[in-house]
């Protein structure tokens, strides 16, 4: 490619045989036809690369870079955004894919926010789109309900062009709910990407839990427009192996949460935009929240650095929240699946019945298809339930998971704290 595109498509890539081609079809069949697609490999051991090398040998566009070792999705990305040539940078998952108008659709948008759209630098820093959310086929009835019920709440949205101050506000102040912070549903002028880059030199650790969180603080912090397409351009997917949804990955989570705590702060003192201090100590409580959260799969939970288990809150206040926060909604979803299984029971005992009472095969699936189906649909139900119950700790602010109001208050800022903060800010 002889001219800088104005896309740079960056795909961070690891063990994803399965779902590489989908992904990179969308990208190829763009109606926007100037972009480049970075493939980073980030040193997996199946047949990804190899699947990519046969595209790069047909479209030109296609460039394949290899990490020195196994660096984790968010050094992958800085390591793609480093090489990257386009006016805009759009992150893609490997597991997700784009449609067919996504490019065309943002520039258009990014376009018509401004007078004089002939120049890059007068195009705003960051445009924001919507995303839909596809279950798999391999995963459960369960998991696909999870997937569906934890993005219901969508990222803080902004119809109106937003400037400066307001952006950062608007995304990480302004929710009600525990906001996302979904790095995939925007892309970035490129220009702002580099000038942030700086900030996540000193951020060694590989990353792979809330490391949206911590980028999009510091773009957010430095961006200067936003503009919004109130279109679904970006298709997420359900990946059942992947660390955010495996809960036998709660170790390294409840340890990436802890880097991220640090790095909010050290960030928010070198940045110091609005708001920034703020956000970082908001931010940090939210974390510490869903550290408790994920404790409840650890029946031992050590001290940062002070054994090879994984982390113990210092508190015991903290160590009862963590049991009192979780114990009523993990009753009802532990109710949920036992009913879930009695309904099943239900479905085959009926079905032992019809065999050995009706002569014919006939007669037994009529009466299973009149007596088995509402068992089913109520074992839908409950399933859905649990599913809703599990995912409360990403749909709401995090006081409300906890029983009793004076328990989430080892988690929060004092109202004095918060207060002095806020005046300090202002």
């Amino acid at each position: 490619m002889s001219h800088a595109p104005t896309f740079s498509i960056i795909i961070p890539t690891y063990n994803a045989q399965s779902s590489i081609a989908r992904a990179l079809e969308s990208c190829i069949k763009q109606s926007f036809n100037d972009i480049e697609i970075l493939v980073i490999d980030d040193c997996g051991s199946d047949d990804s690369v190899r699947i990519a090398q046969a595209y790069a040998l047909r479209d030109c566009r296609i460039s394949i870079h290899r990490n020195p070792r196994n660096l984790g999705l968010f050094q992958t990305r800085l390591a793609g955004e480093r090489v990257a040539k386009g006016a805009y940078i759009l992150c893609l998952d490997a597991d997700d894919y784009l449609t067919p108008t996504a490019c065309e659709r943002a520039y258009e948008a990014a376009q018509k926010s401004v007078s004089d759209a002939t120049t890059l630098q007068s195009l705003p820093d960051i445009v924001h789109f919507k995303a839909r959310y596809q279950g798999s086929k391999n995963a459960s009835l369960l998991e696909n309900l999870k997937h569906k019920a934890r993005y219901i709440l969508p990222t803080q949205w902004s119809a109106k062009p937003l400037r400066d101050s307001e952006i950062a506000y608007n995304f990480f102040l302004k929710s009600k709910h525990f906001p996302k912070f979904t790095l995939w549903d925007k892309c970035y002028k490129a220009s702002l990407i580099k000038q942030a880059l700086p900030y996540f030199e000193d951020i060694p650790t590989s990353l792979n839990m809330a490391e949206d969180m911590l980028k999009f603080f510091v773009l957010a912090s430095l961006a200067r427009s936003y503009v919004s397409v109130d279109s679904r351009l970006y298709v997420y997917c359900l990946n059942a192996t992947s660390i955010t949804q495996n809960p036998d990955a709660h170790t390294k989570k409840i340890r990436d949460m802890h880097h991220i705590i640090k790095a909010l702060k050290n960030l928010s003192e070198e940045i110091r935009a609005p708001y920034a201090r703020e956000i970082a100590h908001t931010m940090s409580d939210h974390l510490r929240a869903l550290i408790v959260l994920e404790s409840r799969f650890d029946s031992c939970i050590s001290t940062e650095g002070g054994g090879s288990t994984g982390f113990r809150e210092s508190s015991a206040t903290e160590s009862n929240t963590a049991t009192n926060a979780t114990e009523s909604s993990a009753f009802i979803a532990h109710a949920a699946r036992h009913l879930t299984l009695l309904a099943r029971f239900c479905v085959a005992l009926l079905a032992h019945l019809a065999l050995s009472r009706f002569s014919t095969a006939h007669t037994a699936r009529l009466v299973l298809a009149r007596f088995s189906m509402p068992c089913l649909a109520i074992s839908a139900r409950l399933c859905g339930f649990s599913a809703i119950l599990g995912s409360l700790s990403y749909l709401c602010a995090y006081p409300y998971l906890y029983p009793k109001f004076w328990q989430a208050q080892a988690l929060d800022s004092s109202p004095l704290r918060r207060a002095n903060l806020s005046r300090e800010v202002a």
